[in-house]
């Protein structure tokens, strides 16, 4: 448990954080769960109120009578009005908070002080960053938590700790059944966890803490432990934002690919699901049917980036010579100058992207799309459609499982995808145009497309170019960088060629 002094407000602070759970079924008409969890919390509930009615006893008025409301609220099945007057109690509970004393200490280069809800957060001092929620770090990672699990797995691990609040409630949303695993390279941020976080609120026998001052030997274990396969097929993997300021080489690259596909999960989980269903429900063929066996050796992957402008002329000399395969980010451009791609390709889960096929729906250019692309794709593109089966997914993988299908890796970036369909349609040389995967004169896109922005007042890092020196890019670019240089590193057989003069090095192209 967390340090003796921290207890009580540990229990009054996880009450407010119960309630805000409660106020959630509430509001999506989960009736059981909230009338069982509302019981549950009645007697502390009553205990709240006396003890602020001993500091205040204005405030302690205020709340016992709004615990009245929320109670009637209840009884009568007024359940969205319960869901209400819970968000209006939840402030005065803040106030009530304030009066149990805040906390606020220093060591080294680490703050730890209170959060609006009671809970400790925790501050690096040289950065200035606060990298939990200053208001409520428990709510904060059970909204977290419910994103990322996945009944499918049985761990979670995560690089890094940060008080412990994700991992916790990792682990009561499965029920307190999967492991977690720990990995730190500061043995101090776990003495934290455990007493001043919540990490002890995870029983003995299913937490696993690994610290290696060495951040490669800690990354080693971790590709060893949980990615041994080439997949996260039994493992939720999460990695704290701080935690990769603390890496650097091979190690940090390596956790920052692995940051960047959380991320987009977080982000576009909603659609996940969804895109996947009407997908394969619509008909579409997967891709072992597509008939590879007349296609030319030589083949042109096209991507948005703005090394496109000059290559336009070599893409109208190739068209028809060499097999050509462009995002749809790029279509327009391609369309505009004349050029008729042999395959247009989409991974995007996002409604939005969608507008790069707007006004080109009939054409009869076969569209090679992963099965979680926006369902748009699917269904509004007239021409032929193949489906890229992808893994790591409970749901997809269960319906694969089922087909004797085995799935690809799901990738990052669309032209990563599409150098995949060339090495596994048996290329034996492909052209990179327009994977710049960097900023040349500060411009996101090539001309034409309709992403294309002015990247000048962004934060950038640099990295080596095509033509020495060094050229600017973004992490999530890095990634996507490091993903096709391991697609490249995988297939010696393959020629690869970039074609781009001033975009990032693109380790084993010519």
């Amino acid at each position: 448990m967390a340090v003796d002094f921290l207890d009580e407000i540990y229990k009054e602070a996880n009450l407010i954080f119960e309630l805000k759970k409660i106020m959630r079924y509430a509001y999506s008409g989960q009736v059981r769960l909230l009338t069982n969890a509302w019981k549950e919390r009645t007697e502390d509930m009553v205990s709240f109120s006396q003890r602020t009615l001993e500091w205040d006893e204005v405030l302690g008025g205020k709340v016992w009578n709004e615990i009245g409301v929320i109670r009637e609220h209840i009884i009568k099945d007024e359940f969205a009005s319960a869901a209400d007057a819970i968000e209006g109690i939840i402030p005065l509970m803040y106030d009530a908070m304030a009066l149990r004393g805040a906390i606020d200490v220093s060591e080294g280069e680490d703050r730890l002080f209170s959060s609006k809800s009671g809970f400790l957060c925790i501050q690096n001092l040289q950065t200035g960053k606060k990298r939990i929620s200053e208001i409520d770090p428990a709510f904060e990672a059970y909204s977290k938590a419910q994103i990322l699990y996945d009944y499918g797995k049985t761990a979670f691990c995560t690089l890094g700790c940060e008080l412990g609040y994700l991992a916790w409630q990792m682990y009561e949303a499965s029920d307190e059944s999967i492991d977690i695993y720990i990995y730190e390279t500061d043995e101090k941020k776990i003495e934290y966890a455990k007493a001043y976080g919540v990490l002890d609120w995870i029983s003995e026998d299913k937490l696993h803490v690994v610290v290696k001052k060495n951040p490669k030997e800690l990354m080693d274990e971790v590709l060893q432990k949980h990615l041994n396969q080439g997949d996260e097929a039994e493992c939720v993997l999460y990695v704290e934002d701080e935690f990769c300021s603390t890496l650097d080489g091979q190690s940090k690259e390596m956790a920052g690919i692995m940051l960047q596909k959380i991320q987009t999960h977080l982000n576009f989980i909603d659609f996940v699901e969804r895109n996947f269903f009407c997908n394969y429900r619509a008909g579409n063929r997967l891709i072992t049917e597509l008939d590879v066996s007349s296609f030319a050796k030589d083949w042109i992957v096209v991507g948005g980036g703005p090394s496109v402008n000059y290559n336009i002329d070599y893409l109208k000399e190739m068209s028809g010579k060499k097999v050509i395969i462009a995002a749809t980010t790029i279509l327009k451009r391609l369309i505009d100058e004349g050029i008729r791609p042999d395959f247009i390709a989409a991974i995007d889960m996002q409604k939005r992207t969608f507008k790069h096929l707007e006004s080109f729906e009939d054409l009869d250019i076969p569209l090679i799309m992963t099965d979680c692309a926006n369902w748009k794709f699917a269904k509004l593109y007239k021409g032929e459609k193949y489906l890229i089966p992808t893994g790591g997914l409970l749901f997809s993988s269960v319906v694969y499982e089922a087909k004797g299908l085995e799935p690809w890796t799901a990738r990052g970036t669309v032209t990563a995808m599409a150098i995949e369909v060339a090495v596994r349609s048996g290329a034996k040389t492909v052209e990179l145009v327009g994977l710049d995967f960097a900023y040349p004169d500060n411009a996101s896109h090539a001309d034409g497309v309709m992403d294309k922005s002015d990247i000048s007042n962004r934060a950038t890092e640099k990295v080596p170019a095509v033509c020495g020196g060094m050229v600017s890019t973004s992490a999530a670019l890095k990634s996507y960088l490091s993903e096709v240089e391991y697609i490249i590193s995988g297939n010696s057989n393959v020629r690869f060629v970039n074609l781009s003069k001033y975009g990032a090095l693109i380790h084993g192209c010519k």
